[in-house]
């Protein structure tokens, strides 16, 4: 099975907004019953089956680093059974995941209001 390859170009969503790549957006998901409105940048969509949009969403992470090294933690490499855990520093780290919606809802961050918001949903 081949990976979904994006394709960076302008998408109208249902309002009729034109996003460009690159455009700060607002977008929906939706899981197990909740509704959760996300900020993220518009990259593309995917066209395999269906048109898919495509966000990049800037979130944090807690990661465990070896006490007082830049080393990264792994369960696999340090630790020992019947030994103790090694002590650990946590740090907050920046990354970017890339989601791929279901549904398309997509909208331009700029000029949106909250009673505009309140329709969307």
């Amino acid at each position: 099975m081949s990976k979904a390859q994006r394709k960076v170009e302008p998408w109208t969503n249902s309002e009729g907004q034109v996003i460009n790549p690159g455009d700060k957006v607002v977008f929906f998901t939706r899981c197990t019953g909740y509704t959760s409105a996300h900020i993220g940048k518009y990259l593309g969509f995917t066209d395999n089956y269906s048109k898919r949009v495509q966000i990049a969403i800037p979130s944090t992470r807690i990661v465990s680093y070896l006490k007082g090294t830049d080393t990264r933690f792994s369960w696999k490499y340090h630790y020992v059974p019947g030994k103790p855990i090694p002590e650990m520093d946590y740090r907050d780290e920046s990354y970017v995941r890339i989601s791929t919606l279901n549904d398309n809802k997509v909208y331009l961050y700029e000029g949106l209001t909250v009673e505009k918001l309140v329709d969307l949903v």
